[in-house]
């Protein structure tokens, strides 16, 4: 890839980013969703190849947290 075109293809990256995170905003006011951008983009990434209706999938309430008997969050790493 030549220097020219990988500036390209960054500029064309840049924008297409933008676009989406645009797109999602306005669906985010006209369908009133409480939740974030960022959590509606991880949404979509996730159920890309889905079948599941885009609705159903934004409007479903989040898992609950991975928690140990006395409540407190679970420990991965120490």
């Amino acid at each position: 890839m030549t220097r020219y075109s990988a500036r390209c293809w960054a500029r064309v990256c840049g924008k297409s980013a933008v676009s989406v995170y645009v797109l999602v905003a306005i669906a985010k006011k006209r369908l009133n969703l409480s939740r974030s951008i960022y959590e509606i983009l991880q949404i979509l990434s996730l159920n890309l190849f889905e079948k599941t209706p885009l609705d159903t999938a934004l409007t479903l309430a989040p898992a609950p947290l991975n928690r140990d008997s006395n409540g407190s969050p679970l420990i991965l790493f120490n």
